[in-house]
């Protein structure tokens, strides 16, 4: 059996310190896996920069469809 994917408002921010994060529903926690990166300490995620961040949270399914 498929699971229907979730869909949902994302939105990024990012500064040079900092990546803001934004889901509409947190019911559907798409940013889970990156957080508990981010709690245990696994890998480089703490050490590294904010567009490093951001590129950890990339493989979160985003599709645009703006006009």
């Amino acid at each position: 059996m498929h699971e229907t994917p979730a869909c949902e408002q994302v939105g990024f921010v990012l500064g040079k310190l900092y990546l803001l994060t934004v889901q509409e529903n947190p019911e559907h926690d798409c940013f889970g896996p990156v957080r508990d990166r981010i709690k245990t300490g696994k890998g480089t995620i703490r050490t590294r920069s904010a567009d490093f961040l951001t590129y950890a949270v990339g493989p979160v399914e985003v599709v645009d469809k703006s006009m």
